[in-house]
């Protein structure tokens, strides 16, 4: 078969597949990788997936590999195996610090404000779970901090809700241009670069556990761009649904019984972020508990949430939430239609511009 190419003598895109994969949870979604290792010499690496920079915060000395510009399906798999034997002589340890990280890119730039106010919700929900099954050791991580440390994050949110849900995007642009670049789901990416990045994950060049922390990003942009949760707030989803069948909407069966396992209280961790969640949707910013606003690290305790009359740590979720702040029905009716314009505009492909840095590398 003549291709275009060939008849115009034209040179395609060497490597490139621009399939989708069904390893990955969004098969047509832009993601892009960065990946902190210390103390190796500069990896071999193709140069159509990745692009070596220097990096300052990596005190042991080391690179960073960023993807060339974002891929997705088959493409990020070519990626993360051409990584993985890059660095096949080297064992974790040899390139593993405090310093180091993986990060994740995933494309926002066909969202709407509401549907990035609902991963927020989604994401305080289940960080606490991400945190302890895959990257504990990086709780207190200056350059990953979570919800309980990024504090002023919270009452941003809070204050943000209920605007940008009826339709003052502005709202988000605020919260975008103010908060922490170092918050663990980092929204100043949203500005930069079209992207949400998620900070929290170590070091790795392990293709399954690079797809795996893909995965896990995809899924919460899944849930709500797919209405697999409740795209109002979320949390309604795991009144009904229950610990476990919440998870497993989120995240899929397997890897939701992953998560089950390696943080066996894993509900409880769930509870201690509801009321969080329903702080931030009410917009009660004077509601907050004071170990949101304070400069105490500590996680809240049980006598903080009961004390606002709100969720006891140790019951189950079968609690009333009715919001504070209930939307009208012409408020539902409009927030369906405009996500159901960004599903049928973007269903497909969303390009492939790039969310490229300052430096010219991929975020």
């Amino acid at each position: 078969m003549t291709t275009i190419a060939d008849f115009y003598g034209m040179i395609p895109p060497e490597g490139y597949t621009y399939m989708p994969s069904n390893l990955l949870v969004l098969p047509k979604c832009m993601v892009g990788v960065e990946i902190e290792l210390a103390r190796i010499e500069p990896l071999t690496v193709n140069p159509m997936y990745w692009e070596r920079k220097s990096d300052g915060s990596i005190r042991e000395g080391g690179w960073e590999y960023v993807f060339s510009q974002p891929l997705f399906g088959e493409d990020v798999v070519n990626a993360l195996s051409n990584m993985a034997l890059a660095s096949v002589v080297y064992n974790p340890e040899e390139y593993t610090s405090q310093n180091t990280s993986t990060h994740i890119h995933i494309d926002a730039r066909e969202l709407s404000a509401q549907h990035i106010m609902a991963m927020i919700l989604l994401y305080a929900l289940v960080e606490p779970l991400i945190f302890e099954a895959y990257c504990p050791d990086r709780k207190n991580n200056i350059f990953c901090l979570d919800m309980d440390n990024a504090k002023a994050g919270a009452i941003m949110f809070s204050s943000a809700y209920n605007r940008v849900m009826t339709g003052d995007v502005e709202a988000l642009d605020v919260v975008v241009s103010t908060l922490n670049r170092y918050a663990a789901m980092n929204l100043d990416a949203l500005r930069r670069f079209g992207s949400v990045e998620f900070r929290m994950f170590g070091a790795t060049t392990d293709k399954h556990i690079l797809l795996k922390y893909i995965n896990i990003c995809l899924s919460i942009k899944k849930a709500i761009v797919e209405g697999v949760v409740d795209p109002l707030r979320p949390y309604y989803s795991y009144k009904t649904r229950g610990y476990s069948g919440f998870l497993d909407d989120v995240f899929g069966y397997e890897l939701s019984r992953e998560i089950q396992s390696l943080v066996p209280a894993g509900n409880a961790l769930m509870q201690k972020r509801l009321h969080l969640a329903r702080f931030i949707a009410n917009g009660d910013v004077d509601a907050i508990p004071s170990k949101y606003t304070n400069t105490s690290n500590n996680q809240p305790t049980r006598e903080d949430v009961t004390d606002y009359g709100y969720v006891n740590v140790e019951q189950e979720v079968d609690i009333e939430l009715e919001p504070v702040n209930p939307w009208s029905n012409a408020q539902v009716q409009e927030f369906i239609r405009r996500h159901e314009d960004f599903r049928i505009r973007y269903g497909q492909d969303t390009g492939n511009a790039a969310f490229i840095d300052d430096d010219g590398g991929a975020a």
